[in-house]
């Protein structure tokens, strides 16, 4: 698991981006992005503005991010990915904790600046790896879910369900 000190730098540099729209935060050891993709779905039929950040994509870098269910364009991924990428070389001369800033912690950044730049209602956020120390979990989500709990990345989460429980649970 990561520290989110990194990815919160990233997101002050560009205007915390994660406070201008609500959240669903899924975490989980299996069926996250089911249940992202449903409640997404139902988010789009009730009328709302939705964004989706999923992991890992499948053929195209483009699927971890998407807006009223369609993946983020090749122009409006790079706006994004460009400024989450120049937050981290703000820190990088800063001295700041975003130098450390991981690839999905700038993905995290970039995805989180696209639904505020589309004006999203909702953003339905899959969880990386765990959940307490996770890069998305800097979102203060207004619906949390786990989905089940099973022995997964032990050597950072744990070597129980119990600890892996105590991780994930941490959103």
């Amino acid at each position: 698991c990561v520290d989110t000190k990194p990815v919160r730098d990233l997101l002050e540099r560009l205007g915390s981006p994660q406070t201008r729209f609500r959240a669903v935060h899924v975490t989980g050891t299996k069926g996250k992005g089911s249940v992202c993709a449903l409640v997404d779905a139902g988010l789009r039929r009730a009328g709302l503005a939705t964004g989706r950040f999923a992991s890992p994509h499948v053929e195209r870098i483009n699927e971890r991010i998407a807006l009223n269910g369609q993946q983020i364009g090749d122009g409006p991924l790079a706006w994004c990915l460009s400024r989450a990428l120049a937050a981290r070389q703000e820190a990088v001369v800063d001295g700041s904790a975003g130098r450390e800033a991981s690839w999905f912690d700038v993905w995290t950044a970039a995805a989180f600046l696209s639904f505020a730049e589309h004006h999203v209602d909702w953003a339905v956020v899959e969880c990386g790896v765990g959940g307490l120390r996770d890069s998305t979990n800097v979102l203060d989500a207004d619906v949390a879910v786990l989905t089940n709990v099973d022995l997964e990345h032990t050597s950072l989460l744990g070597s129980t369900c119990e600890a892996i429980a105590k991780e994930k649970l941490g959103i």
